[in-house]
């Protein structure tokens, strides 16, 4: 369900830039145009950063939201206590 949410908002906006924080700065002109700025790789701080990696335009975008049942319930609990306010994990799924 997360891959096709995913896959279909990729369709209907294709022309989405990627962030320059997340483009990979391989040159020096590169770098001078700040790909890769900023940029948190979650393994180096604890494994998990409140570091948002959807373009802007998408940032509010859930894609896998974890049902309140088995494993997936853990994963809800945990993202919730993770995000915070930030994302909603809450309401009520499947």
């Amino acid at each position: 369900e997360a891959r096709d949410k995913a896959k279909k908002k990729a369709r209907e906006k294709p022309n989405v830039p990627v962030p320059l924080k997340l483009r990979n700065p391989v040159t020096d002109m590169m770098k001078k145009m700040d790909y890769g700025k900023n940029y948190t790789y979650p393994h180096s701080v604890g494994g998990f950063s409140l570091e948002r990696y959807l373009p802007e335009e998408l940032k509010n975008e859930i894609f896998f939201n974890p049902a309140n049942k088995g494993k997936e319930k853990f994963i809800r609990e945990r993202l919730s206590k993770l995000w915070g306010d930030l994302k909603d994990y809450g309401g009520e799924n499947k």
